[in-house]
């Protein structure tokens, strides 16, 4: 038993004679100021929860993190509803001017279920291309009379309430085929005509819309084998009243709505596509007023959230570069 004491002391002596003669690593540092950076870095690696119980410091920098992903979360919600709601708008929008211009529209083309039970929108005889056109202007003409949405007309250059349409003719310089010798002609380079389509006047005072008659008067002429394609494009003015849950609860948006009917014709197949495209441009509303504090309340929300988000995202910032020079410095 004396000799495993004996022994287990010499081991002792020989490790820590072992140890005293290791060399040292030269460094311009004090054993003290090793020990407090190990202490720094230590505390600057330590969770938040970890950081309260060490020193019952309030996780500031966690706090602001977790204000922030709430309420930049809501304002995202927030833009995604007034978002859809104008998404809505747009759709329902280009659906009721498809029912007043598209001659023959019918509910059926607005739903997409496969097998589709109808056919696309189209026309296969030159005298549907004529009384399409006729229909769509005449009413255009009629949109504040005939629409239930709150449609009204643009001004000209004189300030004056415009009616007219523009007609776009995009046809090939030569398209000439004569099927019966199966021979053509045909230089595939496009032309584009615009002509103003314009009422006209009847010998008794009535306003008519010929399409015959406007190419007639600016020296055009319907060749389907030349037509590429046309375009009707149209503006009028809307108001999206933005519908709240049972009155209208947030200043309505007044739009530009620029429309486009497209004749398609490319493919030369004996069917010629219809198709309308709507673009909303927001303007400012010349004059306008709800009668509801709930308005106001709402608007100065938005405000609150907005400046709330921005002041978080400021504070966010600074938390984090604080903590890289702090890192830095410590480095």
């Amino acid at each position: 038993m004396v000799e495993e004491d004996m022994r287990s002391v010499n081991s002792q002596s020989t490790e820590h004679l072992v140890y005293s003669m290791t060399p040292r690593e030269d460094t311009p540092y004090t054993p003290y100021e090793v020990d407090r950076l190990k202490r720094h870095l230590k505390f600057h690696f330590m969770t938040p929860c970890q950081k309260f119980k060490a020193r019952k410091r309030k996780p500031w920098k966690l706090i602001v993190q977790i204000l922030k992903i709430i309420i930049v979360t809501t304002q995202v919600f927030v833009f995604g509803m007034q978002r859809g709601n104008f998404v809505d708008f747009e759709q329902k929008t280009r659906l009721s001017l498809q029912h007043l211009l598209f001659k023959g529209w019918e509910p059926s083309y607005e739903t997409m279920p496969y097998p589709a039970a109808i056919g696309r929108y189209a026309l296969y005889k030159t005298t549907e291309i004529v009384d399409h056109l006729n229909y769509a202007m005449t009413n255009f003409n009629l949109t504040e009379k005939l629409a239930i949405g709150a449609y009204g007309f643009t001004e000209d250059q004189a300030g004056l309430r415009s009616k007219t349409a523009t007609l776009t003719l995009v046809k090939f310089q030569v398209g000439e085929i004569f099927p019966n010798n199966v021979t053509y002609n045909l230089n595939p380079n496009l032309d584009k005509v615009s002509l103003t389509f314009n009422a006209t006047k009847l010998e008794n005072g009535t306003e008519v819309y010929d399409f015959q008659q406007v190419l007639r008067n600016n020296g055009q002429e319907l060749s389907v084998n030349k037509l590429h394609s046309m375009e009707l494009n149209f503006s009028l003015y809307g108001i999206h009243l933005k519908q709240g849950t049972n009155k209208v609860n947030v200043e309505p948006d007044c739009l530009l709505i620029k429309g486009k009917i497209k004749y398609d014709n490319s493919k030369h197949n004996g069917q010629m596509t219809v198709f309308m495209e709507i673009e909303l441009v927001s303007k400012t509303c010349n004059d306008g007023s709800i009668f509801e504090e709930d308005t106001e309340l709402e608007t100065i929300a938005l405000i609150l959230l907005d400046s709330v988000v921005v002041v978080l995202c400021f504070l966010s910032t600074v938390t984090c570069v604080r903590s890289m020079k702090i890192l830095n410095w410590k480095r």
